[in-house]
């Protein structure tokens, strides 16, 4: 579901991958994609999206399941949340 709203799947992948290489090279690219990552709230974006669900009456599973698996009413609740 984070794909939607933003890089944060790419963010993620691209530290694993860093984090896997350990060279010196791979740590400062993962401390340039972390910094990234911080900044558009990564680390919080889960519970915000959380929150604004269950505003709008939307169990949290929904964020676990592909978008395309999701009702016409469930997806457009998904979106509306991701603003």
């Amino acid at each position: 579901m984070k794909g939607i709203i933003g890089p944060f799947e790419r963010l993620e992948s691209g530290m694993e991958e860093a984090l896997e290489d350990g060279s010196e090279t791979a740590m400062y690219h993962y401390a340039e994609l972390l910094d990234r990552y911080i900044a558009i709230d990564g680390f919080v974006l889960e519970e915000l999206m959380e929150k604004e669900l269950n505003t709008l009456q939307v169990v949290r599973d929904v964020l676990d399941r592909p978008l395309k698996t999701l009702s016409n009413g469930e997806q457009t609740k998904v979106l509306w949340a991701a603003l």
